[in-house]
């Protein structure tokens, strides 16, 4: 079977969205997720680290296509129940830029210490990397900086949250303590290195 889309109609600056939204449609009507995704538990802590955002999407895409396949009657057409697909379409675009996994630290002196590792990033030409994209427009976005000698290379962002009262040994903000208002001091709660 082929599945044909017509995006002629599309505005240009839109086709791109267009394009992962038919994937989505394509993905969720033929249940093409590998198996691997779909299963209830990601014990493989090498594919867990790489796909684990994937993981929870595909359970969450799969489980509405379930029980819209429940309500219309559809039988999605599955090799097997055999699917190639590693990634939910529709988050594609912005997935890259924000993925983490999460790891909890129980340190002996100040607590539990939260750790966020992010999927592999390039450097870009002026030796930032991009943490969080905060939306459409600049208003939100967060760069790591200082790695000119690894302009073009993939770097893993390590963020790290100290529990509340102790300061990070080298906070990303180093934002002057007291501050102008209560909570000011959490800022400096906060690591991130490569």
């Amino acid at each position: 079977m082929v599945v044909l889309s017509d995006l002629s109609k599309v505005p240009r600056q839109y086709q791109d969205m267009a394009l992962k939204v038919c994937e989505q449609t394509g993905v969720s009507l033929f249940y093409s997720w590998t198996p691997n995704l779909l299963n209830s538990d990601f014990n493989d802590t090498e594919l867990a680290e790489k796909y684990f955002f994937d993981w929870r999407t595909a359970q969450a895409f799969s489980d509405i296509s379930s029980k819209v396949f429940e309500k219309t009657g559809w039988k999605p057409c599955t090799a097997n129940g055999r699917g190639v697909n590693w990634k939910t379409p529709m988050l594609e675009m912005e997935q890259q830029h924000t993925q983490f996994t999460v790891r909890v630290l129980n340190d002996d002196t100040v607590g539990v210490i939260r750790v966020y590792r992010s999927t592999p990033r390039i450097v870009d030409t002026t030796g930032r990397v991009k943490v969080i994209a905060g939306g459409t427009d600049r208003r939100g976005m967060v760069y790591l900086s200082g790695m000119s000698d690894l302009k073009g290379k993939h770097v893993n962002v390590v963020v790290e949250i100290y529990p509340h009262g102790y300061r990070h040994p080298v906070p990303y903000a180093r934002f002057p303590e007291p501050g102008p208002f209560s909570g000011w001091e959490d800022m400096n709660r906060i690591g991130m290195h490569n």
